[in-house]
């Protein structure tokens, strides 16, 4: 736990004492990476600097697309860049290829993160799982790095860890209380995340992405701590406006809740199944004394009376949302996760053996993801039945 100046006694500024410290001696000359995985719901042109990234590094792309972007864009997009791109519309249909994860029966509507970003990821985990990706980099849509070579960095990380990822700065990627907390003038630093991460395939196969905030924070999770972990360099996130609507910070509460205080105990030096009801009346005390300490600020701070009433009004929200968590939501939330960590493992087994073809292609046809293929050099074409796509076509139910 922190101390000093920079301590707080109801939150912890930072986890990085957590990882690994980059600069890991590589093991490698070839990095090995498979394929960039970006996860959209954005206009198509927003993947032109993962695009490049692909290009440089001579790996494949998939995209997993919703809402702006659709695979047919990809596509146009992509063709003539000189990789092999894979595009997928996400849909409810998808989900029938994931397993029924007892979190989500647990959460239901109120603490489900709205967002498919969840989903997209487990679907990309399975598909690189079936065509034996070793080495994937996983990269939102909205980060850059200074150069190429802090990607392979990343990767070459995986010599020695499991998962590898960037610090993203520049504009923090923290949530709206984070957010609020730094400026109205408390210390908080990043962490790392799947908006930047480089995953070994095989290492990390026991862990998914559950449907809450800091879904990505529970996949670095194994079963007692952090899995073998690595900071490997920064990336730069584009500037948002976290306050835009207040049903941000009330989605990300629960989320936010369970990650911070499940990463509190390890600052501790304990375990994740320490995680009990006692930890957890406890945790949800300082965290409500956290937020409403922030709020207590909001009136005396330098900030404009615009900025004030979106903090106040974000704030508010969260705190709403929060005191509708209980002590036993959270254990029971921690029991159900750690058995769904051992259905997402045992359903990779059975999709293996129900999906013996690697070639990515055949692997569409089988799950009938619906993906359209962009093969390096050559036209885009369809991997559901033997139908040829020309670049104005459609995009066709699977």
């Amino acid at each position: 736990m922190v101390e000093g100046d920079e301590a707080n006694s109801h939150h912890h500024l930072t986890h990085e004492d957590l990882l690994y410290v980059p600069d890991l001696p590589t093991t490698t000359t070839d990095f090995g990476l498979d394929a960039i995985i970006v996860p959209t719901a954005r206009p198509s042109a927003q993947l032109r600097t993962a695009i490049g990234y692909a290009k440089e590094l001579g790996c494949a792309l998939l995209v997993l697309c919703s809402k702006k972007s659709t695979a047919a864009h990809v596509v146009e997009l992509t063709a003539g860049a000189g990789i092999d791109v894979i595009a997928i519309d996400v849909n409810q249909r998808h989900w029938k290829l994931l397993p029924e994860f007892k979190t989500d029966a647990l959460a239901k509507r109120r603490f489900l993160d709205i967002r498919d970003t969840a989903t997209k990821r487990n679907i990309a985990l399975l598909f690189a799982n079936l065509v034996g990706w070793r080495r994937v980099f996983f990269l939102d849509d909205d980060i850059t790095v200074e150069h190429v070579d802090v990607l392979k960095a990343a990767v070459r990380q995986l010599d020695h860890v499991e998962v590898a990822g960037l610090r993203v700065d520049e504009y923090p990627d923290n949530s709206v209380v984070c957010h609020a907390g730094r400026e109205l003038g408390h210390p908080q630093r990043t962490f790392i995340g799947g908006g930047a991460l480089a995953v070994d395939v095989a290492a990390a196969a026991g862990s998914f992405f559950p449907h809450v905030y800091n879904e990505d924070w529970f996949f670095l999770l194994g079963d007692k701590g952090l899995r073998a972990t690595a900071i490997a360099g920064r990336a730069k996130q584009e500037r948002y406006d976290p306050y835009y609507t207040r049903s941000r910070a009330r989605f990300e509460e629960f989320g936010d809740t369970l990650a911070e205080g499940v990463f509190w105990l390890l600052d501790e030096d304990h375990k994740v199944n320490d995680a009990d009801r006692k930890h957890w009346g406890a945790f949800l005390e300082h965290r409500r004394a956290f937020i409403s300490e922030l709020l207590a600020t909001v009136e005396t701070s330098e900030l404009g009376s615009a900025k004030q009433h979106k903090i106040r009004r974000a704030l508010t929200a969260a705190l709403r949302r929060n005191q509708r968590i209980t002590p036993e939501l959270c254990t029971a939330y921690l029991d159900e996760w750690f058995k769904d960590r051992k259905t997402w493992h045992e359903h990779l087994t059975t999709m293996r053996a129900a999906c013996p073809a690697t070639d990515p292609a055949e692997v569409s046809r089988t799950l009938r993801l619906g993906a359209l293929f962009v093969p390096a050099g050559n036209e885009p074409e369809l991997s559901v039945g033997s139908q040829e796509l020309s670049r104005s076509s459609s995009v066709p139910a699977a």
